[in-house]
């Protein structure tokens, strides 16, 4: 039992704002790798979730959330869980499931490991850390189109997040995949400074392989100039803002 204090409004990082803002209006969420359930809480005090789920598979963070929505107030509308991924839930329990602050590998094996949940799902939102090609490619090869991007700048650093609907959607070549369908219609101004940081990462590499000059090297040499020029090409063509 937690004693209650003052209720304060949460107020989340740029990037769990990005998160937030994303989620559909009126669906009942799950938060996985809650932390300390700051997400869930924000979106029930905005009246945009009716009911949240947060899990978290670590003790410490469990107790930390358990904690927080005592002290919101909100036990009737958040319910805390201490386990692995989905396992805990059941089919159309949720209707949206928030992953973020993860790598894409990760989110891509609590996903396939509960697929009958997944299937009753009406929106994902997913922030991935690294890999989110990767999330992408996947998203569209499981019955998921993409419906909105955004990427944002916290501490320095620029993170994705995307949301996405049951639905086909057709992406296959590498810098969609990479960069987005949306924001490469879109081009908000910090796709250039994401673009940057890829081609800089991209050229180090380059510089690196040039000490090698086994077929196998060439070959990918050649493949990150391709990237290289393709990436340059999205710079030359212009940015909102």
């Amino acid at each position: 039992m937690f004693l209650k204090e003052q209720k304060t409004i949460i107020k989340l990082s740029p990037r769990l704002q990005a998160v937030a803002e994303l989620v559909k209006p009126g669906l009942k969420l799950a938060d996985i790798g809650t932390d300390h359930a700051y997400l869930p809480i924000y979106l029930i005090q905005q009246g945009k979730s009716p009911l949240a789920v947060a899990i978290d598979i670590h003790r410490g963070p469990y107790e930390s959330a358990l904690k927080q929505v005592a002290l919101q107030g909100l036990e009737d509308k958040i319910t805390v869980i201490l386990g692995n991924g989905l396992e805990p839930l059941q089919p159309g329990q949720v209707d949206v499931v928030v992953l973020a602050g993860m790598g894409s590998a990760t989110m891509i094996e609590i996903l396939e490991a509960k697929p009958e949940l997944v299937l009753k799902l009406q929106q994902l939102v997913l922030q991935p850390m690294v890999g989110v090609g990767q999330m992408r490619k996947w998203l569209v090869e499981n019955g998921w189109a993409i419906n909105n991007e955004i990427l944002v700048k916290d501490d320095g650093f620029i993170y994705t997040v995307l949301s996405a609907l049951p639905g086909e959607q057709s992406i296959s070549d590498w810098l969609t995949l990479e960069l987005g369908p949306i924001l490469l219609k879109e081009k908000p101004p910090l796709l250039k400074d994401y673009i940057s940081k890829m081609l800089s990462d991209y050229e180090n590499v380059l510089i690196n392989l040039a000490q090698t000059q086994s077929q196998e090297v060439k070959q990918k040499r050649l493949d990150l100039l391709e990237k290289i020029n393709l990436l340059k090409g999205v710079i030359s063509s212009g940015f909102k803002g």
